[in-house]
């Protein structure tokens, strides 16, 4: 597997970077003059700015859709080190002057953008979120995802802020260990094998832990989670189980999964990110 080679930034003076920091807007930045206006060529002229009355003041309300949209800076709110194709915020930062400082205070700032997500979606608002850099590269996309937003967005997004996770499959909860080290809990798991619980059940406890069948479970049986996990029992997709893949017995309960998924009306989306340290990079939405 190959890996992006790490490199390190160069040392920049601190009256360089003060002078740039002063520079930074804090409203009307380029990136948002620029979607108002593709918003104005798409026909929605009626829209406020920077709304005090709402939690961390959205940089485009739309009162007729009870939309709220915020146009993140990739540098503030944790996307650059996408931009410059580093794997990690740390790796980013490597050679920077007060790097920790600097790493705190962009964690903090995403903790920020989660729990001001989480408290417009519980007061009844849609809320969607877009990166300078894309309005940059396709603005006219952006709006279309925007203005497409019609269904209030609920549970999955607001409890990203207490990170709790579902986990199926559970086995012995490495799942659970590796989300535990970046700061998560888990609310449920479920496995049926009676070692494996065992197992699971020594190490965590008995609280949260559902020992039916996944195919005996309901929607409603699972609490409300930012993710989920499911480590699908791979016996069918190998020679030993003939490859009937998600046909077979064990494997297909990949379809029971879904089903959940289905009932809690959210989609699953992964991501594996090689890091120093776990990392959580898509979570549940709602459809």
């Amino acid at each position: 597997m190959s890996t992006l080679p790490v490199t390190s930034t160069p040392r920049r003076n601190p009256e360089k970077v003060s002078a740039v920091m002063r520079t930074v807007a804090a409203s009307s930045t380029e990136p948002e003059k620029i979607f108002r206006k593709a918003l104005r060529r798409n026909g929605i002229r009626s829209f406020r700015i920077c709304d005090e009355a709402l939690p961390g003041k959205p940089d485009i309300v739309i009162p007729s859709r009870k939309l709220a949209i915020f146009i993140d800076g990739d540098f503030w709110h944790g996307n650059q080190y996408r931009v410059r194709k580093r794997l990690t915020l740390e790796q980013q930062l490597q050679g920077v002057n007060n790097s920790g400082y600097w790493n705190r205070k962009i964690g903090n700032n995403i903790i920020r953008d989660l729990n001001v997500t989480s408290q417009l979606l519980e007061a009844g608002w849609k809320v969607a979120r877009f990166w300078e850099s894309d309005i940059r590269q396709d603005v006219e996309s952006c709006v279309r995802v925007a203005l497409g937003v019609n269904v209030k967005v609920g549970a999955a997004f607001a409890a990203l802020p207490n990170k709790a996770a579902a986990e199926f499959f559970a086995g012995i909860g490495l799942v659970r260990v590796a989300l535990k080290h970046a700061g998560w809990k888990t609310a449920f798991a479920n496995d049926n094998d009676p070692q494996k619980i065992e197992m699971y059940s020594s190490n965590f406890g008995t609280s949260g832990l559902d020992s039916r069948s996944i195919n005996d479970l309901k929607g409603s049986d699972v609490p409300s989670c930012a993710i989920a996990t499911a480590s699908f029992p791979c016996n069918d997709l190998s020679l030993a189980g003939a490859r009937k893949g998600l046909a077979g017995l064990h494997s297909g309960t990949f379809w029971a999964f879904t089903r959940i998924l289905g009932a809690r009306r959210w989609f699953f989306l992964k991501t594996f990110r090689a890091s120093s340290r776990p990392m959580v990079a898509q979570t549940l939405q709602r459809r």
